[in-house]
């Protein structure tokens, strides 16, 4: 998670700037990190689920620090890939668009992140739709609240594409050969 998110994050600095991309990574990181803690702390909004301690390392017990990151590179990534190909979207859309695969990220990452390597735990054993749900709605706010919207630039830029595709193949790969 952490070469996938400073993937995303220089290609973010060269198309919006530092100062944008440092401001987007801020708020993304938290907004996140707070929204993950009280889910998992409440099971609100995304329902009831326990981090397991095959994540890694944790902030204040709780969080696994990959959690803030996949965010960040999921909102930031499929934002700037959108803006970049999608000319003379605005705004709202390009929100719409990034909830829309986050989403779809979500749905092809649970079955290898809970199922196969059970960096977390559902309550019951079961993905609660609430969770896709939470996902479309958060990334979509995420994006619309951040400085992400660039206009695309002269010179294509496919790193997050790249990195985002990189990662689906990973998750995709991984359900196919576990029969999920």
């Amino acid at each position: 998670m952490m070469l996938a998110s400073a993937h995303v994050y220089f290609s973010a600095v060269d198309r919006l700037g530092l100062r944008q991309a440092r401001m987007t990574a801020a708020i993304i990181l938290v907004a996140s990190g707070v929204l993950e803690t009280f889910g998992t702390l409440t099971g609100i909004p995304f329902g009831s689920y326990t981090y397991t301690d095959a994540f890694g390392p944790r902030l204040g017990g709780v969080l696994p620090i990959a959690i803030p990151l996949a965010w960040f590179a999921v909102v930031t990534g499929a934002n700037l890939t959108f803006s970049q190909y999608w000319h003379g979207a605005t705004r709202a859309p390009l929100a719409i668009a990034t909830g829309a695969f986050a989403l779809f990220f979500d749905y092809l990452m649970e079955p290898f992140a809970y199922a196969i390597r059970g960096y977390w735990i559902w309550a019951g054993n079961v993905v609660p739709p609430q969770n896709y749900f939470s996902w479309f709605i958060f990334s979509a706010m995420m994006a619309w609240i951040t400085p992400i919207h660039a206009a695309p630039s002269r010179k294509s830029d496919p790193r997050p594409a790249i990195t985002l595709a990189i990662m689906l193949g990973l998750f995709l790969a991984a359900r196919i050969s576990h029969g999920i």
